[in-house]
């Protein structure tokens, strides 16, 4: 069993982080969901995640998270709703990354206060409306 994954089950979501603590949430506690390309063109730098945005906490998550690509199936109920945001970021804050250095753009998964996620998310370029197969 991975350290770091995802689990689905019906409506619930958790998350498994490297110190074996597991985090539950229900789909209806799901404020926003983005997926959010990181990187530049300019730099030919470039990575995804996704934020998962309940009341007070944001549960960042790599795509290559084991798991991540079971998120499809969780929020295909919410595509009609305006709770999927598709978005772009030049770079994550470093305390977000894996690899803490410059080129490193690669998401840590983790779980944030939403204080932190408001003091970025002007940054963020909405791209267009959702789309499921562009997503995963």
């Amino acid at each position: 069993m991975p350290k770091n994954e995802i689990l689905i089950d019906k409506n619930k979501i958790s998350m498994r982080l490297d110190n074996d603590t597991l985090y539950s949430m229900n789909i209806n506690q799901l404020e926003k969901f983005y997926c959010l390309y990181i990187g530049s063109e300019v730099l030919a730098n470039d990575s995804t995640c996704y934020l998962l945005i309940f009341n007070d906490k944001l549960w960042l998550i790599p795509d290559s998270t084991y798991g991540a690509h079971n998120l499809r199936t969780w929020i295909e109920p919410l595509i009609e709703s305006d709770k999927i945001i598709i978005g772009q970021i030049d770079h994550l804050p470093f305390k977000w990354r894996a690899k803490r250095f410059f080129f490193g753009l690669e998401a840590q998964l983790a779980i944030k206060d939403l204080k932190q996620f408001n003091e970025m998310e002007p940054r963020i370029s909405i791209l267009h409306d959702a789309n499921l197969d562009e997503i995963f």
